[in-house]
């Protein structure tokens, strides 16, 4: 036995695993907490159903709305906080400038949201979770080259993708999806949680990832790895 699952067997020890304790921490602490965590399930649990979570990508994983905001404002006048699709002038202006957009140039201009990559490597490590990405894209182009990003930067993961304004479809009712856009969640059929992006949700809101660990329970009866649903639809 390591050092680090003699100190997790010691129950005395665990008060550093609160959620308390999560929400209190900067987010390099949180990310040693959860490999604390990882290695504490994998004591706990073998061979069990793991939980399908998918991730979205932009104004997820990487800042990328934010300079397309900009931009659109810069370039053609156009604020997305009050853009209307119903403005069929605009819309047509806005379809076009992301169909044309330079994806290398805005994926590595882009700030990386909350160590969200760090977190995705913690999740594939994990014994309970099975992580996906799910993004939106506006051509063949922008997915192509968002493959590549997520293949160079967080490796051998399952990617989906799904045409802008048309929705994210869930395999199970448990399903996870983490998303900031409230029409993703709102056509979700599994489980919908909400990424903060500094606007109000009806939906269990997130800042960081590793949040997830700490709404995942154990369904001995199904051996399956769920999330407490009692606390989703309790809003905070």
């Amino acid at each position: 036995m390591d050092k680090i699952q003699e100190l997790l067997m010691d129950t005395r020890n665990l008060n550093i695993l609160s959620y308390d304790k999560y929400k209190k921490s900067t987010i390099k602490e949180k990310l040693e907490k959860i490999k604390l965590l990882n290695e504490y399930y994998k004591i706990l649990y073998s061979n069990i159903n793991k939980l399908d979570i998918y991730f979205d990508f932009d104004g997820v994983i990487k800042d990328t709305m934010r300079h397309c905001s900009y931009l659109l404002l810069r370039l053609h006048g156009i604020d997305m906080n009050y853009h209307s699709k119903s403005n069929e002038e605009d819309e047509k202006v806005v379809t076009n400038f992301f169909k044309s957009m330079d994806w290398d140039y805005l994926l590595n201009a882009s700030s990386e949201i909350n160590e969200a990559i760090s977190f995705i490597k913690l999740f594939q490590e994990s014994i309970i979770f099975n992580p996906a990405i799910y993004s939106a894209v506006n051509s063949v182009s922008e997915m192509h080259k968002k493959c590549i990003f997520i293949e160079k930067n967080i490796g051998d993961i399952s990617k989906k993708f799904n045409a802008v304004h048309t929705p994210k479809l869930a395999v199970n009712n448990t399903d996870v999806l983490v998303d900031d856009t409230e029409y993703n969640l709102e056509n979700w059929t599994g489980v919908p949680i909400h990424f903060d992006n500094g606007k109000d949700s009806m939906y269990y809101t997130i800042s960081d990832f590793g949040e997830l660990y700490y709404l995942a329970n154990f369904n001995p009866e199904s051996n399956n790895m769920e999330i407490n649903m009692q606390r989703i639809y309790t809003k905070k």
